[in-house]
């Protein structure tokens, strides 16, 4: 008569849940794929910061590039890039930001999601007009990027390209 595994394989199984299950309820563990990190953040550009010494690229979301030239509703040009850079300074002076970081990134820089309390900082970005949403990686900011764009706001009060066309465009030129 042959024998079941199941109650050799099931026991196996819960005796590796009840190792693990101890240091996943006392915060991160080592079985934990994310990491955090918390602090004030230094904004390196529309859509990276450094927080806790960690360079966070914000997922899901694309900021113009520094140099990159919009055009106002008069048609006068003004580098976004600086503009969204600068619009982030300021809406972050002086908080704290918690950073989940997704992947790391081959320049040294990871992904990640940052949020200053409950606000998601990719969302109040793409919300004001000054990032677009990544479509290629997560459609979590279409609905946002609709929005400002139906409003006028940030860069879409005039003439604007997409980051990454802009650097594509770069790139042929270059």
């Amino acid at each position: 008569m042959r024998r079941s595994r199941f109650p050799v394989t099931c026991c196996l199984l819960a005796a590796t849940l009840a190792a693990i299950a101890p240091s996943a309820t006392r915060g991160q563990s080592q079985y934990d794929p994310y990491r955090t990190v918390e602090g004030e953040a230094d904004v390196v550009t529309g859509d990276m910061l450094t927080v806790a010494g960690s360079e966070v690229r914000l997922y899901g979301i694309d900021a113009p590039e520094l140099g990159q030239i919009c055009h106002a509703r008069s048609g006068q040009p003004y580098d976004c890039g600086a503009m969204a850079r600068n619009f982030l300074q300021q809406a972050l002076a002086g908080r704290t930001l918690n950073c989940t970081l997704y992947a790391d990134v081959l320049d040294g820089s990871q992904v990640g999601r940052c949020s200053a309390g409950d606000a998601d900082i990719g969302l109040f970005l793409v919300g004001n007009g000054w990032a677009f949403a990544a479509r290629g990686l997560s459609n979590r900011y279409d609905r946002a990027e609709a929005r400002a764009q139906a409003r006028g706001a940030g860069v879409w009060s005039g003439r604007t390209v997409r980051p990454w066309i802009w650097r594509q465009q770069q790139q042929d030129d270059g």
